[in-house]
């Protein structure tokens, strides 16, 4: 008699955790991937800004060209933090950014710009060509 109580409220325990909805739930601390278009996104011009903040949930942004530029956010070390990298190139010349997300963005101007190497080699960016 106590197997057959004791099956009865693991059942139910069970199916009142399920729902019975088998969906995996998305975090909504990660950002959203693939669900965004280009009429949404903001002009990269406008988020890729040196010392501007880049929010938590940036998912991309839309080149000067009209071009959808994904995040593409990658884990950041060892840590919780994931980060971004953008450049575009203007007059044969390359700007390239980094900012971990929900941080400020740094602008790369040489190989002296402190910030910018600190986060580059904390979060293993890629080199800018």
């Amino acid at each position: 008699m106590k197997h057959t109580i004791a099956a009865i409220l693991l059942t139910a325990s069970l199916a009142a955790c399920g729902g019975g909805d088998d969906e995996p739930t998305k975090d909504a601390s990660e950002p959203t991937s693939g669900t965004t278009t280009a009429e949404s996104l903001p002009q990269c011009s406008d988020v890729w800004v040196d010392g501007k903040t880049l929010p938590a949930d940036y998912e991309g942004c839309v080149g000067d060209d009209g071009a959808t530029v994904p995040a593409d956010a990658k884990q950041c070390g060892d840590g919780p933090e994931k980060f971004v990298q953008y450049q575009y190139t203007k007059d044969e010349i390359t700007y390239p950014f980094v900012a971990i997300l929900g941080e400020k963005v740094i602008e790369y101007i040489d190989d002296e710009n402190a910030p910018y190497a600190k986060t580059f080699d904390k979060c293993g960016g890629e080199p800018v060509n």
